[in-house]
């Protein structure tokens, strides 16, 4: 037992001379820092030849689309204002109703042309629309 205890013991004194971790060891950081280099310049070729290119061909599409949709939503928002003003009475615009619409008129306006009646004002509006409905 003895002499496994002074194997123990041998055997932890060389380990406490060995150099520790091959990393930290002088003698071998040339190769290391060569092949960091080699890995860094590969990661980078792969990089600025493959994923860079695609990365920014995506953001180029993602900004266009952002543009077209600021575009659409200055449109949209124009137009809004406009209705808001046409149904305020501020603008001059043709206003939606159950009895009056642009086909209505323009039908009215028709059988004005076609002399059906001498005076529109005297057709109910329930003939002009049951007209309308039929045609």
């Amino acid at each position: 037992m003895a002499t496994a205890t002074t194997e123990a013991a041998g055997q932890a004194a060389e380990a406490a001379s060995a150099p520790g971790m091959p990393q930290l060891d002088f003698s071998t950081w040339g190769n290391q820092i060569f092949w960091l280099i080699v890995t860094l310049v590969v990661i980078y070729l792969i990089l600025s030849r493959v994923a860079l290119p695609r990365i920014s061909a995506v953001l180029a599409e993602r900004a266009g689309t952002i543009t077209n949709d600021i575009a659409a939503a200055e449109d949209l928002k124009r137009k809004a204002e406009e209705a808001e003003a046409a149904f305020k009475g501020d603008r001059l615009r043709y206003v939606y109703s159950r009895y009056a619409n642009p086909t209505v008129s323009m039908f009215e306006k028709r059988l004005a042309a076609l002399a059906l009646f001498d005076d529109l004002g005297a057709a109910p509006n329930w003939c002009v629309n049951q007209l309308v409905w039929l045609l």
